[in-house]
């Protein structure tokens, strides 16, 4: 593809499968197709050891004149750092007057990246610590940033945690207190018996509403499973309907116990409404349909699991507000002064900040990239659900005690209900005040991506700044410079003559939005953010809008309109969605650890990250709220309503215990949870094959310590998944691997040579590899066909008309020919180049010897070359 066009992703967007045609294909400066040179370039997530291995491997492209090809360059994660980096830097050549001369920012951009000496390189080079680029007074400045947004998220949890405590406990103390002296303790005695015996106090509206939960639900569902006819719609089983009466009556006659027939009542209750639950959502229709029946009888089930989750829940939290109420009873009758009370509480409250470094350092066991070390104790803590235990005990039970001890002694175990009642008003106002909408940029805020992003910005961008080689502070990794970031919505480094820029996240989806269910298996979907617009999943494509010849944040949904976008509103053609800068989608693309993982999601994981505010993932603002997104089946009545009140009341809360539980409704709530792409596919070349890039090229660089190849492996499941493309190995022939690569690609014969099978690639028991790289086959399937419009796809679209494409697929390997500072440092760390993606603090020689190895395979792949065919 020549380059003294402006290219952009948006005429091949508008070709994609199921999107209309818009405008004249014809035009030259809008191809129907992707020309047959097409260039694509994908850089995987591996953290600063990835970033630091692409860095060479782009400037050895750079210096034997490859990178002026590349059309399409698909970063993740730590891949984007360097992929971001030189985006910035074509990005930062329109600045100066000659940008628009054929190839003079490609000229520039080469010069800067072949020499290790330039202002580029060396900046990268002395802050490769990028997270503590100082040193010490770096350090105490990230630890002083923890803390603060650790106490500032608790303060707000625990906030709306004792507004819970306080209204139950005003209810209690109020209603279930004065029960006597309003004449109501006969009532209460036969509507909770269970409570009224085991318990020494009467005022725990937790146990009560445990107990109404089991006798008005859990039992009278259980129930109702069998009173409803299998046979006949909307009909009682008689056997079962007249003995439950039976026994309902003979309960209330001789034992003078109205109970059972009460749960006899809620049963036929439950199953009256269940029936017209199903006449309003799936009309009258046949009464004599078997699969009435059927939903019948499934929604009866689900709702019992609902509201038997629910009662083991109220069921741990009685007990922990009765743990609260003993300690509080206890602590009152010693009869101690309020100050020394006061004292106490204070000093519990600081006691619970002693829990942050135990739930670290039970994060470090389960948030691990080597589930093979740390000897019996690790082995210790993988017994299954010993972790999670220890995490419920420490992270929620701990916790939640202490809160219900400040909240009964404020109403002094129901001698002083007014100050209780004072207390809890004031919780319940002031997270009114932190929940509304205008404070939801807090919970972005008071995790650490904030400062990871800042971080990144003033290297890999701040490296190509040109005001830092004019300003006085510029020399400061410590000051914000001018330029070292800017809007994405401006970021255009194709407009350059560099690559077109995909940068990958993941939008968590752990729960099913219709149904309420978990998800298993992927648990998220890639998000691709480009010049054009964006992808997500596998076909909902959206473009960029339109103001007066520039992008704005508003993203415009294509394809059929009568079909499910995420992004298609029913009150406007276009959404407005939060403007993020480049550093910001760099950062979140490289959130490796957050309560959202993708497939590696567990609610124990979610809530033991979420309260030590290891919080690197990001809710953005989509602009449409979930029940304005067109065709979208959402689910309806009371609890709906009540959750939506909820969501739209305390929003900031709702995001957060949203985290704590780790369920996230991927893309059909307002706010979208995006972490790191690689945590749905590591490798970047998701995007690529999706194109049906001819020519793609693949650096894998992500930690692979058992030498299995998983990312490539995990790249060809979802390629056969998603797109019915296989990714194959061609033969190891030398003679046929130099005629595909010299008559078919074009490439330099010297290359044939420096590649090999993937079981060369791959080193045992840690001996070097034979090979730096692999030529892969892509072959997609047959012309696919629209199932839901039942017509076949045309030939204008050209993902259709190519039947293969090309991988050269990179690996991080050592084969013994590396230089002697190398082979050196691998000598020294047996682990290298595979060490721990945990490490985020190299030095010198560890950026050095990764950033020397890539630039040593592409020296090895990429010979000088002037000009392809």
């Amino acid at each position: 593809m020549t380059h003294d066009r402006v290219r952009s992703d948006l005429p091949w967007l508008k070709q994609l499968p199921g999107v209309e045609p818009t405008g004249d294909t014809s035009d030259p400066a809008s191809p129907s197709s992707l020309p047959s040179d097409t260039l694509g370039v994908a850089l995987s997530g591996g953290g600063i050891r990835s970033a630091s291995l692409c860095l060479g491997l782009v400037q050895s492209m750079a210096r034997c004149g490859w990178l002026r090809h590349v059309d399409i360059l698909s970063t993740v994660s730590g891949g984007g750092y360097a992929g971001t980096f030189l985006g910035r830097y074509f990005d930062q050549c329109r600045r100066f007057a000659d940008h628009q001369v054929p190839g003079a920012a490609q000229r520039r951009v080469a010069t800067g990246l072949s020499n290790c000496q330039s202002p580029p390189i060396s900046w990268l080079r002395r802050y490769a610590n990028y997270l503590a680029p100082t040193g010490f007074g770096e350090a105490m400045f990230n630890f002083a940033a923890f803390w603060r947004n650790f106490l500032s998220l608790h303060v707000v949890l625990g906030l709306f945690l004792l507004a819970l405590f306080g209204i139950f406990n005003a209810i209690g103390y109020w209603f279930l207190g004065t029960a006597h002296d309003i004449g109501l303790q006969h009532f209460t005695a036969l509507a909770t018996p269970i409570t009224d015996v085991i318990l020494p106090w009467k005022t725990s509206l937790w146990w009560v509403s445990a107990e109404l939960t089991f006798w008005l639900a859990t039992l009278p569902l259980a129930l109702a499973y069998w009173l409803v006819s299998q046979d006949h719609h909307e009909r009682f089983v008689g056997t079962v309907f007249v003995a439950s009466i039976l026994v309902g009556i003979s309960a209330l006659v001789g034992m003078s116990q109205p109970l059972p027939l009460v749960v006899v009542i809620a049963a036929i209750a439950w199953s009256i409404f269940t029936w017209f639950d199903i006449r309003r959502k799936e009309g009258h229709g046949d009464p004599t349909s078997r699969f009435r029946l059927a939903i019948a009888r499934n929604r009866l089930t689900y709702r019992l699991a609902f509201w038997t989750t629910t009662l083991v829940v109220i069921l741990v939290l009685a007990l922990i507000d009765s743990l609260g109420f003993w300690l509080a009873h206890t602590t009152l009758q010693s009869e101690q002064p309020w100050s020394v009370i006061q004292l106490q509480l204070s000093s519990l409250t600081v006691a619970l900040l002693a829990l942050a470094p135990i739930l670290r350092w039970l994060a470090s066991f389960v948030v691990t990239s080597n589930p093979d070390s740390g000897g019996l104790l690790r082995s210790f803590l993988q017994i299954p659900y010993l972790s999670s235990v220890l995490m419920i005990l420490v992270g929620v039970v701990i916790p939640l005690s202490i809160i219900s001890l400040i909240s009964h002694i404020s109403f002094e175990v129901g001698y002083s209900l007014w100050q209780g009642i004072a207390v809890a008003a004031g919780a319940v106002f002031l997270s009114w005040l932190l929940g509304r909408q205008t404070s939801l940029p807090f919970v972005n805020r008071s995790g650490p991506l904030t400062i990871y992003a800042a971080r990144l910005a003033r290297v890999f961008l701040g490296a190509v700044n040109p005001e830092r080689h004019r300003h006085s502070a510029g020399g400061s990794i410590t000051d914000v410079i001018s330029g070292d970031d800017g809007p994405f919505i401006e970021y255009a480094p194709h407009e350059a003559g560099g690559p077109l820029h995909l940068i990958n996240v993941s939008v968590n989806e752990t729960v099913d939005v219709a149904s309420q269910r978990g998800m298993r298996d992927r648990q998220a979907e890639n998000m691709a953010v480009g010049p054009a617009g964006t992808n997500l999943s596998r076909h909902w494509h959206s473009l960029w809008t339109t103001e007066n010849g520039c992008r704005t944040s508003e993203l415009r949904p294509i394809g059929n309109a009568n079909e499910i976008h995420p992004m298609r509103s029913t009150s406007s053609d276009a959404s407005q969605t939060e403007s993020l800068n480049v550093r910001q989608w760099m950062a979140i693309s490289g959130a490796a650890v957050s309560p959202g993982m993708g497939r590696l999601t567990s609610p124990a994981q979610s809530l033991l990250l979420t309260l030590t505010n290891l919080r690197l993932g990001y809710w953005w603002d989509s602009g449409i709220w979930s029940g304005h997104r067109a065709l979208v089946p959402f689910p309806s009545g009371i609890f709906a309503w009540i959750k939506n009140l909820f969501l739209r009341i305390f929003a900031t809360q709702a995001l957060l215990l949203g985290e704590l539980r780790g369920r996230f409704a991927g893309p059909w709530r307002r706010h979208f949870y995006l972490s790191d792409g690689g945590h749905f596919e590591n490798t970047g070349a998701y995007e690529l094959i999706r194109r049906r890039v001819p020519l793609m090229i693949v650096c894998d660089a992500g930690r692979d310590h058992r030498q299995n190849a998983s990312g490539l492996a995990e790249l060809t499941r979802i390629a056969r998944i998603d797109f019915a493309a296989e990714i194959e190995e061609i033969a190891s022939d030398p003679a046929q691997l130099q005629s595909e690569l010299t008559q078919t690609l074009g490439l330099p014969v010297e290359t044939a040579s420096m590649l090999g099978t993937l079981e060369e690639l791959l080193s045992v028991d840690g001996n070097s590899s034979k090979k730096h790289a692999a030529l892969l086959k892509v072959r997609y399937g047959s012309p696919a066909i629209d199932q839901r419009s039942s017509k076949q796809a045309t030939d204008r679209e050209a993902w259709n008309g190519r039947d293969c494409s090309w991988l050269l697929y990179i690996k991080s390997t050592v084969t013994g020919d590396e230089p002697t500072d190398v082979r050196n440092y691998r000598g020294q760390h047996p682990d290298f180049p595979n060490e721990s993606t945990a490490d985020q603090f190299f030095d010198e020689p560890q950026w050095e010897s990764y950033r020397k190895l890539g630039e040593h395979i592409g020296d090895k792949l990429f010979h000088s070359m002037d000009a392809r065919p």
